[in-house]
């Protein structure tokens, strides 16, 4: 930046002498000039038109120089977050490998909040997809992952839009550090299954044919999804859009 700046300064210093110089056309001598003596008021606007212009291309030149100062302090900012967020990353590594499960983690406060810190800005959304699918598929193949993910490609898709999604990993870990919230949940879906299970009661006496009894336990089925579902969904609306977008892209 220094050399960059040297540089500018060398080229209105140029600019400066060139505008210093004059031109003189060579005459014999003895020739008489048609052009009139400059007069001193003519030397004085000259001078001032001069330092005027000077004046601007300082002032452009300063503005440049403060932007220049602006722009190492912006990145110094830039790096400390990523530092700030890698450090978490190191200590949930530390975790596992002192034996830590994921669950473990998750159920631990201060390690789960490490995992949100760590996630709001995803480390995994900076890779390149493609790069991010070959290394998904080579950790699960040859497990109930891999097989299912040969069976449904959406699978696949789901799994590495999430993970290469800058805000959706983080967002849904947050949903675990909201136990209250989680309790209520769980409460309420088993209000819905209980309900469901006095409907179908009601609707399913005296031995009823057997298609009678398929369509109303699909139907009882699809009412308990879509009531405990969008129960959750409005009980963790910030949490769970970014999945909904991840699902989305996904399909």
């Amino acid at each position: 930046m220094k050399i960059v700046l040297l540089v500018l300064l060398s080229l209105l210093s140029l600019n400066t002498f060139s505008q210093g110089v004059q031109v003189y056309e060579a005459r014999p001598a003895g020739a008489k000039s048609d052009a009139k003596p400059a007069s001193d008021d003519d030397d004085f606007e000259a001078l001032e038109r001069e330092l005027e212009e000077q004046n601007k291309k300082l002032g452009t030149a300063d503005t440049l120089l403060n932007v220049a100062k602006d722009k190492p302090e912006d990145k110094e900012a830039e790096a400390e977050d990523v530092l700030a967020q890698n450090q978490e990353l190191f200590e949930l590594q530390a975790a596992l490998n002192e034996g830590k499960s994921p669950m473990d983690i998750i159920k631990d406060p201060v390690l789960r909040k490490k995992l949100i810190k760590a996630y709001e800005i995803n480390p995994m959304s900076q890779m390149p997809k493609e790069a991010l699918r070959e290394m998904l598929v080579e950790q699960i193949q040859g497990g109930p992952l891999g097989t299912l993910t040969k069976q449904f490609p959406f699978v696949l898709n789901f799994l590495v839009n999430f993970m290469h999604h800058p805000t959706a990993l983080g967002q849904s870990v947050k949903i675990l550090d909201r136990p209250d919230d989680l309790r209520t949940c769980g409460f309420v879906s088993i209000v819905l299954m209980v309900l469901i299970y006095f409907i179908r009661r009601g609707f399913l006496k005296d031995d009823p044919p057997i298609g009678k009894v398929i369509g109303v336990k699909l139907f009882s089925s699809l009412i308990f999804l879509s009531l405990s579902f969008g129960f959750l969904y409005f009980t963790f609306l910030d949490e769970l859009d970014p999945l909904i977008e991840v699902i989305k892209q996904s399909i």
